[in-house]
């Protein structure tokens, strides 16, 4: 993966995402939950994969092997800002498709491009300490919060269409 900025990789994606646009969004935004919880469960387990033969409940298999997870994980800011930019955003743009009203989509919009906008700024710090500093448990949390607060912005336009959830608006 290119190492530019998260902020450079998320214009790219929203750029190569206009040759491909999205009619509906829903399916795009479950496609991405799946996405960013592999990246949670990887960091949290840190490319060790889950016992397969386990009676608890199934673990997503890692996006690395254990022993490419700390290369893996400077990537992490990137691989977030490009499926916030390929994924996230325009599904959300795309959720008239899916019956969202226009309203709803103007919310939701606004207020993703906001969280969406801090997640590209602390993905930058992040990505700035991992080039000079191998990762540690607190980058790792760090990181970790990063792509839940991205895995929220997914579930509350998947709830949307329920009408629950909305957040403080100013």
């Amino acid at each position: 993966m290119t190492r530019s900025t998260c902020l450079d990789t998320y214009r790219e994606a929203t750029d190569q995402r206009i040759k491909y646009p999205l009619k509906r969004g829903r399916y795009k935004l479950a496609e991405a939950m799946c996405r960013l919880k592999r990246v949670d469960a990887t960091l949290e387990r840190r490319g060790i994969r889950p016992d397969i033969y386990s009676i608890t409940a199934p673990k997503p298999m890692p996006l690395c092997m254990d022993y490419e997870f700390g290369k893996w994980t400077k990537d992490v800011p990137v691989i977030l800002a490009n499926t916030l930019g390929y994924d996230v955003f325009p599904a959300i743009m795309a959720l008239g498709g899916d019956g969202y009203t226009e309203k709803t989509v103007g919310l939701l919009k606004h207020y993703a491009r906001e969280q969406i906008d801090q997640c590209l700024e602390d993905g930058e710090e992040q990505r700035q300490k991992l080039k000079t500093s191998r990762p540690s448990k607190a980058i790792l949390g760090e990181l970790r919060t990063l792509v839940q607060t991205a895995m929220a912005i997914v579930q509350y336009a998947l709830e949307l269409e329920t009408g629950h959830n909305y957040p403080a608006h100013d």
